[in-house]
C-alpha cells in the first residue's frame, strides 16, 4: 500500500483575514489530521493556493498558517505553488510558501520535479509551467484544464491545458485551482480536480462536495473523503418560503452554523422582514444576510407575500419557544393575534 492524501486551495486569509475563517481552517485541519491517522496515511500532497492574498499576508494569518503546519508536523508534505502563492504572476521564486521549506517535513516545489513513489513516477508541477514537457505516471498540478469548470456558476473551461494532451503524458492527473470537485475518466486514464477544502462563498452551493482525495500509487484506486464539518452556504428566496419549498423544520436543520442568505424577491412589509430576520438569527447561523433581488422590495402598507404557505404562525410559536424569556404563552398569543390582524 502506497497511499497519499491530496488537498488543495486552502486560501488562508480569505474574508480580509477574518478570525471566523481562520477558525474554520483550523477546525478543518483537525478533521483532516483525524482522517489521515484513521487511514494510516503519512504522505500529503498540496496542490496550491495555500494563502489567498499574494502580495500582503497579515501577521495573524501567518500565525494561523504556523498552527496548521504544526498540526501537520508528523506527516511528509509536498507543496506545489498555485497562482495565489506567487508574488509575481508567473515567477515562483518569490512566494510566502517558501517559508515552509525550513521545516524538515515539508518539500516546496518551485519548479517541476519528478518524484518517485514506490515504482511510480509523479511530476510535481505548479502554476505557470507546461507539464507536457515531461512524462510520468501521475501529474500533480495547479492549472486550468479544458472541459472542467471552476464552479457551478461558470461554464466549462474552453482554453487552458487540453485534457487529451495531458493524458498522452500521464495516466492520472490531479489538479488544484478550480474549486469544484470533479472527475472525468477516459478509458483507463483519469483527471480529477480535488476542489477546495471547504466552501468559501455562495458560488460553492450547499450541495457541492468538499474534502480531500486518497490515492493509492500501487493500484491507482482513489477515494474522496467528504468534509462534513465545515460551514455550507445556503441561498434561499423569499418566494420559496412562501411556496413552502422549505419547511420550518428543514430550516432548523440547515441554518445553524452555516452561512445563510435570504433573497427578497417579492414585496414584503418591514414588520414581516424584521420577524423573519429575528427567526433566522435565533436559529444561530454563522452569518445571516439579506439581499434584495430587484432593489428594495419593502411595502409598508400591505404584504404581498403569501407567507401562510410558510406557516408563519408555526414559525412564531417555535421562535418564541426558543427564547429564554418569561410569559411565553402570553407573548405567543399576543404575537399571533397581532399577525392575524395584519392578514385581515
Amino acid at each position: 500500500m502506497n497511499k497519499v492524501a491530496i488537498f488543495s486551495d486552502l486560501h488562508l486569509g480569505i474574508k480580509q483575514d477574518s478570525p471566523t475563517w481562520h477558525k474554520i481552517a483550523l477546525d478543518w485541519c483537525d478533521w483532516f489530521v483525524f482522517n489521515l491517522n484513521e487511514r494510516k496515511i503519512k504522505q500529503v500532497i498540496f496542490l496550491g493556493d495555500f494563502f489567498h492574498t499574494r502580495n500582503t499576508i497579515s501577521a495573524n494569518t501567518l500565525h494561523v498558517a504556523s498552527e496548521i503546519l504544526d498540526k501537520l508536523s508528523s506527516f511528509q508534505l509536498h507543496f506545489i505553488l498555485g497562482n495565489h502563492d506567487l508574488y509575481y504572476a508567473n515567477e515562483p521564486t518569490i512566494s510566502p510558501v517558501n517559508l515552509f521549506s525550513g521545516r524538515n517535513n515539508i518539500k516546496v516545489y518551485q519548479k517541476p520535479e519528478i518524484v518517485q513513489f514506490g515504482e511510480k513516477k509523479a511530476l510535481m508541477c505548479g502554476w505557470g509551467y507546461e507539464p507536457t514537457n515531461f512524462i510520468a505516471d501521475v501529474l500533480f498540478t495547479h492549472a486550468e484544464i479544458s472541459v472542467f469548470r471552476y464552479n457551478l456558476d461558470v461554464n466549462a473551461c474552453d482554453d487552458g491545458l487540453k485534457a487529451s494532451n495531458l493524458l498522452k503524458h500521464f495516466d492520472i492527473v490531479y489538479s488544484g485551482h478550480f474549486h469544484l470537485h470533479q472527475e472525468k475518466v477516459w478509458q483507463n486514464k483519469r483527471i480529477t480536480y480535488v476542489g477546495n477544502t471547504f466552501s468559501m462563498d455562495h458560488s460553492d452551493k450547499h450541495f457541492t462536495q468538499k474534502g480531500f482525495e486518497v490515492f493509492d500509487f500501487d493500484t491507482y484506486e482513489n477515494e474522496f473523503v467528504e468534509n462534513n464539518i465545515s460551514p455550507r452556504f445556503y441561498k434561499i428566496k423569499l418566494s420559496e418560503l412562501a411556496e413552502n419549498k422549505w419547511s420550518f423544520s428543514e430550516l432548523t436543520s440547515i441554518v445553524p452554523n452555516n452561512i445563510f442568505k435570504l433573497i427578497i424577491d417579492r414585496n414584503i412589509t418591514i414588520g414581516d422582514n424584521n420577524l423573519l430576520s429575528g427567526i433566522f438569527n435565533k436559529l444561530c447561523p454563522l452569518t445571516y444576510t439579506i439581499e434584495w433581488e430587484n432593489g428594495q422590495n419593502f411595502n409598508q402598507d400591505i404584504s404581498e407575500v403569501a407567507l401562510k404557505a410558510f406557516d408563519m404562525k408555526d414559525a412564531i410559536i417555535k421562535y418564541i419557544d426558543m427564547l429564554d424569556i418569561p410569559d411565553k404563552i402570553d407573548i405567543t398569543n399576543y404575537l399571533l393575534n397581532l399577525y392575524e390582524k395584519t392578514q385581515d
